[in-house]
């Protein structure tokens, strides 16, 4: 008699039969384990190689370079960097850069530069006035308008005096603008770079409202009445007829440009009684299209010709 009476056999056969579809069990491994203490032994190993570089003499900054501060001290703007001799030179941040750049509106642009092997070069581009505002506080006007702190050193004579309907509350970090009268950041920035010379001649700038200014010159008792966005071309002929007033010993005079294609010229009575000839230049003296006037008395009673 064959087989298994009591059905041994089949009872096992089932049992490897339906074992083979049960879900096999995982076995315990030490790969995250592993991955865990690599990342630690990596921070470690990376505190103790920062710990010996910023060490290391050879990562260390030798020497420092600061170009282009004028106002700014270098002692203090390196300090406000977290830079100098013996400090790792890649500790510079470009946020430290923006935020020094944001404290000092002086600064214009900042830069940072490794030089081989151990050299740091920084460069400094400083806002540069053209005019000052006196009052509390006083202030300097930057070429692009911003307004700025005044320098112990300045001497009142290097910039000229704005005064006249300025907006109110000024202060350091704003920005200064003539709203009516756009055309004349321009031009007074084209006189100042075109004719250096006659912008150190004049002490004070009058803003008058809407488009009018008047220029008051250092020397004598001459004026310039000055119309933004008028007669272009004549403003360019200036400093010839304040020439030819000094050589005829002229030191009172006003200068009108605020008509439309002519200059001008107010003389004291007196001068227009003397038999001298009216100031003219060697060349064209006015400009295209440009005529002199001498006139006497004040200007206000020939407002009525101006150009509208």
């Amino acid at each position: 008699m064959t087989g298994d009476p009591l059905g041994h056999g089949s009872f096992r056969d089932s049992v490897i039969r339906d074992s083979a579809f049960l879900p096999r069990r995982r076995r315990r491994g030490f790969g995250g384990m592993f991955l865990l203490g690599a990342l630690i032994a990596a921070a470690v190993g990376g505190l103790v190689l920062h710990a010996r570089l910023t060490g290391c003499p050879l990562w260390a900054v030798r020497r420092v370079e600061v170009e282009g501060n004028r106002s700014l001290g270098t002692v203090e703007l390196l300090r406000r960097l977290g830079l100098g001799p013996g400090t790792s030179w890649w500790r510079v941040s470009p946020g430290a850069l923006r935020r020094l750049r944001a404290e000092e509106p002086r600064l214009a642009e900042i830069t940072v530069s490794w030089r081989w092997p151990r050299d740091v070069m920084v460069r400094v581009r400083e806002r540069e006035s053209f005019l000052r505002i006196w009052g509390d506080p006083s202030l300097e006007v930057a070429r692009d308008g911003v307004l700025l702190e005044t320098r112990e050193d300045l001497d009142p004579a290097d910039l000229p005096l704005l005064t006249g309907a300025l907006p109110l509350s000024l202060a350091p970090r704003r920005h200064l603008d003539f709203v009516d009268a756009r055309d004349a950041w321009k031009e007074f920035l084209s006189l100042a770079e075109d004719e250096p010379g006659l912008w150190r001649e004049i002490s004070e700038i009058q803003y008058d409202g809407g488009r009018d200014f008047q220029l008051f010159l250092r020397q004598g008792h001459r004026v310039i009445l000055w119309e933004a966005g008028v007669n272009g071309d004549l403003k360019k002929t200036i400093p010839a007829i304040l020439t030819d007033l000094e050589r005829l010993g002229q030191e009172d005079a006003v200068l009108d440009l605020r008509f439309h294609d002519q200059v001008v010229l107010h003389l004291p009575a007196a001068a227009l009684a003397d038999s001298a000839p009216a100031p003219a230049s060697a060349g064209p003296p006015l400009g295209v299209g440009g005529v002199a006037r001498r006139t006497a008395g004040n200007v206000e009673q020939r407002s009525g010709r101006r150009r509208a």
